[in-house]
């Protein structure tokens, strides 16, 4: 853009060239010396109305920059923001800041640490703005030096030389709060990042939450670790349609921080109509059976309820000597894992990140005894439990399926073993289904039905087994 400045503000400089033009030959009557006067003046107002690129002298070819100083102590462990402005005629195409731990900064000296930014805003005036935050490090009382830099197409410039210094002193952690996801009626998950410890370890954190604005530690809330960073919560127990708020916390020896307040909704739910989701969103249909609520159908989830993979995959003999949480699938065949499920071994029903949907778990042992009591008893259970389906429907029993009437609604279906050496057995015979109880340190009780007869019966073995899981609610 080209810009013209103000002329010299007296009658004679703002006459036109042209009319002085036409006055040379009085000049010329008046002497030689006059005549010198006159042409020097008339150099100086033609110049003062020049457009701005005739000017070799003047400002804003290249950037002017303004480095411009940080208003707050500095703290260990938390960021400082630089900020800086550029007048430039063209659009700057590269800028930022120059970082050292030397005064003096220099472009090339390989000790500078060069970071680039992007425009932040303009004011129309050819005045730039940028900032970006940075990283101070753990380490007190170290003082680093920083400057602005802009570049156009003409050439580069540098703002004033500023400097911070690191301290202790604490003030309240700094963090956010996670947007909430994967809410039931009973549960959601959230959580917060710490962004900057106050220069004071973060000896506790988690989520405030309750039904009113703004809760705080004295309402419901989680613990989760310490430090700063990312972290995930899971909340429970939570009432259906009900509005939810909630706040991340950290606290340090100063006092407790919150982050920013965000709101949700439990969803309205009914055992029996109602599905429940898993961590990635497999969606399993439900039924009430006397007092309790069960899924529908086995479970699919690859992942545990905080998203950490469930291994899989494991060769036989891995599988046999695992004492990790793994699931496998009836033959590594899709098709299986569409029409049963997946077998984990009991490893992964006891581990602490949680198999089954927010606000539901593995049955334990009771539990099932409680289901074949409301269904008239172990040896008559099994039939109320089992589909009606036989091969060569998909899914279906071997024949003769004897006993089944699937008068619960539970719908269970044979989806075999991977049996603690590795090796698959049963399919279409056979259903087995853990429960969360140990019977002892290398055994589990579990629940099996078979297409013979309407028992269910009730055994312990090994916990490396792969067997089916179905979840009841909270």
């Amino acid at each position: 853009m080209t810009k013209v400045i103000g002329c010299l503000n007296t009658p004679f400089f703002t006459t036109p060239i042209f009319a002085f033009k036409s006055m040379l030959p009085l000049f010329s009557r008046i002497g030689s010396f006059n005549f010198k006067i006159f042409s020097f003046l008339l150099a100086i107002g033609s110049l003062s109305c020049s457009p701005e690129y005739l000017r070799p002298s003047l400002p804003g070819k290249t950037p002017m920059v303004k480095t411009l100083p940080n208003q707050y102590q500095v703290f260990v462990n938390c960021k400082i923001q630089f900020k800086a402005s550029c007048y430039s005629l063209d659009r700057p195409n590269e800028l930022g800041f120059l970082v050292s731990s030397n005064p003096g900064i220099m472009e090339n000296d390989p000790a500078v640490e060069k970071i680039f930014c992007n425009l932040k805003a303009s004011n129309d005036q050819d005045e730039y703005f940028f900032d970006t935050e940075h990283s101070v490090g753990s380490v007190p009382g170290l003082t680093k030096y920083y400057r602005a830099f802009c570049k156009n197409s003409l050439g580069i410039g540098y703002g004033e030389e500023l400097n911070f210094m690191t301290t202790v002193n604490g003030i309240l952690p700094t963090l956010t709060t996670t947007l909430v996801s994967l809410i039931s009626d009973a549960g959601a998950i959230s959580g917060g990042n710490v962004t900057c410890d106050g220069g004071a370890l973060v000896t506790d954190r988690g989520v405030a939450y309750g039904t009113s604005q703004n809760p705080t530690t004295a309402d419901s809330k989680t613990s989760n670790g310490t430090g700063m960073g990312v972290f995930t919560d899971t909340l429970t127990g939570l009432t259906a349609a009900t509005i939810y708020y909630i706040r991340a916390y950290a606290t340090n020896s100063v006092g407790t921080a919150y982050g920013n307040e965000v709101s949700f909704s439990t969803i309205s739910w009914t055992c029996g109509i109602s599905s429940v989701f898993d961590i990635e969103n497999n969606s399993y249909p439900t039924v009430k059976i006397g007092t309790q609520c069960w899924t529908k159908s086995n479970l699919r989830v690859s992942k545990y309820s905080n998203g950490d993979n469930i291994p899989t995959g494991l060769s036989n003999s891995n599988w046999q000597n695992t004492t990790s949480g793994a699931y496998a699938i009836y033959n590594n065949n899709p098709v299986n894992d569409g029409l049963y499920g997946k077998l984990y071994n009991h490893y992964a029903v006891r581990d602490s990140r949680g198999l089954c949907p927010t606000g539901w778990h593995v049955p334990t042992d009771g539990e099932w005894t409680t289901l074949e009591n409301q269904l008239g008893g172990s040896s008559v259970a099994g039939g109320a439990l089992k589909s009606t389906a036989t091969k060569p429907t998909p899914g279906g029993w071997d024949l003769p399926n004897s006993g089944a009437s699937n008068s619960s609604g539970f719908t269970a279906l044979p989806g075999g073993i991977r049996r603690y050496d590795g090796g698959f057995n049963d399919l279409a015979y056979n259903g087995c289904w853990w429960s969360f109880s140990v019977s002892s340190g290398a055994n589990a009780w579990y629940r099996l039905l078979n297409s013979s007869g309407s028992f269910i019966f009730r055994y312990n073995y090994y916990r490396s087994d792969g067997f089916s899981v179905r979840c009841l609610r909270d």
